[in-house]
């Protein structure tokens, strides 16, 4: 199940900050049937831009990257966010052209917001059995302990920002 949040992003100015993020060496996550799915951490439990794991929802300490620091558009939605939800870990998420994540379940981080940074008509995102094709700037909130899986069928990355709520 996902739900669209009551809030939208300049997709102009996360794009903007993105081109930051690819100053950064991108970390690959995932592997098997998972192909060019990679990632940057803007918040983790050891504050450190290249660790692609999300941990527990509950983990009592998270820092910001040195990223996030340089990313003033990112820390704008975060705020944003915040207001309504207690973050935990945050990242964006890349999905390379022909890209797929192989369908799996996030038992220690179930509840996340995705933030689609750059995105095309042949990027979807499958949760629950329902196919979502979200626009960039749109904020969704879903339920990852379900079953899910992505793939991109188009010429062009797919990117979201993910932040892990409590």
């Amino acid at each position: 199940m996902a739900t669209r949040l009551p809030v939208d992003f300049d997709p102009v100015l996360l794009q903007a900050d993105l081109e930051t993020c690819d100053e950064f060496a991108w970390v690959s996550h995932g592997a098997g049937a998972t192909v060019g799915w990679s990632c940057l951490a803007l918040r983790a439990h050891d504050g450190r831009v290249n660790d692609p794991t999300q941990g527990p929802a509950g983990a009592a300490r998270w820092r910001d990257t040195p990223l996030l620091a340089r990313c003033s558009y990112f820390r704008f939605v975060l705020g944003a966010l915040a207001e309504r939800y207690t973050l935990a870990s945050v990242r964006v998420s890349a999905l390379e052209p022909q890209g797929r994540v192989a369908e799996h379940t996030d038992e220690t981080a179930p509840m996340r917001i995705h933030v689609p940074i750059v995105t095309n008509p042949e990027a979807v995102l499958e949760l629950d059995g329902v196919e979502h094709r979200w626009q960039a700037g749109e904020a969704w909130l879903g339920d990852f302990s379900r079953p899910h899986r992505a793939w991109n069928g188009g010429a062009t990355r797919r990117v979201h920002l993910l932040a892990v709520v409590r």
